[in-house]
C-alpha cells in the first residue's frame, strides 16, 4: 500500500524493488556496526543472525526479498 501510494505522487524506477533491497541491506550492516561495540547488544545481535544471514543470502544470490517471506538461517 505504500508503495501504491506513493506511486501516485511520483512514478518509480523500474528497478525501485532492487534498490530498495540494496538500501535495506545497507541499512542493516550499517546498524551491526553501530551496535557491536556495544558488548549489552552483542546477545541480540546473535538472536539476529538467522533472519540476517537469510536477507543476505537471498541478496547475494540476487533473489528478490523486499515482499517475501524468507526463512531464518538454520545455525548450528
Amino acid at each position: 500500500m505504500l508503495i501504491q501510494g506513493y506511486e501516485n505522487v511520483r512514478t518509480l524506477e523500474a528497478d525501485y524493488v532492487r534498490c530498495l533491497e540494496c538500501f535495506f541491506v545497507m541499512v542493516m550492516i550499517e546498524n551491526y556496526s553501530h551496535h557491536a561495540s556495544d558488548p549489552r547488544e552483542t546477545s541480540r545481535l546473535i538472536d539476529e543472525q538467522p533472519y540476517a544471514q537469510a536477507y543476505l543470502r537471498e541478496f547475494l544470490n540476487d533473489t528478490s526479498f523486499l515482499f517475501e517471506v524468507i526463512q531464518p538461517v538454520i545455525i548450528e
